[in-house]
């Protein structure tokens, strides 16, 4: 066998022997949807979080044509503002990105977390189309840039998020689509079409 072809037959065996393991997965691939939690309002691009495997993962929804950055602030210590320099993240097929924030180890452990969170969506000619700030706690207003005094991030409580999660695996959820601005009722039938329940009825909801 000549030289050349050894060494092709050692680049075939290593690109075999290699593309049996699994690819290394990105930290926000193992986060479920139900562990997300929304923050944002109804008429915003969704906004949502997650707290799972040490990091704090940030869900959010960007609209045609954005892109969306996010800085989140956590207090170890001392305030401790962080950027995309400081996150994983990973763009979904669905419109949405989500964000990964390995929280700091003192951190993990915390029966609560005082943070701040601040989302921004960029046009193609960078500049911010829309901000909104999450967990506020003073007097900051929801447009305003992410404030860098600790008083004015709110608290998240791990323990309440888990029994959060765990009263919403206890649940059935659904999806109401509005294709038009108006009321809209909710009602459960049987299979005879015997009405058994009312939701609610009568309810103003923008298209969405």
């Amino acid at each position: 066998m000549s030289e050349r072809s050894s060494i092709s037959a050692v680049l075939c065996f290593c690109i075999l022997f290699l593309s049996g393991f699994p690819a290394a997965s990105a930290p926000g691939d193992n986060v479920g949807e139900e562990r997300f939690v929304q923050v944002s309002e109804v008429m915003s691009p969704t906004v949502a979080y997650a707290l799972q495997d040490g990091a704090f993962h940030v869900k959010v929804e960007e609209p045609t044509g954005t892109r969306a950055k996010v800085r989140l602030g956590v207090y170890n210590d001392s305030p401790l503002v962080l950027d995309e320099k400081s996150c994983s993240e990973k763009a979904l097929s669905n419109g949405f990105r989500i964000f990964s924030f390995p929280l700091p180890d003192a951190l993990k452990k915390e029966a609560a977390l005082r943070l701040g969170l601040e989302v921004y969506w960029l046009n193609p000619d960078g500049k911010i189309r829309q901000r909104e700030t999450f967990f506020r706690a003073g007097g900051q207003a929801p447009g305003q840039p992410l404030s860098n005094d600790r008083k004015d991030w709110g608290v998240v409580d791990v323990k309440s998020y888990e029994s959060l999660l765990q009263d919403r695996s206890r649940k059935t959820a659904f999806y109401v689509e509005q294709p038009f601005p108006g009321k809209v009722s909710v009602v459960i039938e049987d299979r005879v079409g015997r009405r058994n329940r009312n939701l609610f009825g009568g309810t103003d909801m923008p298209i969405g």
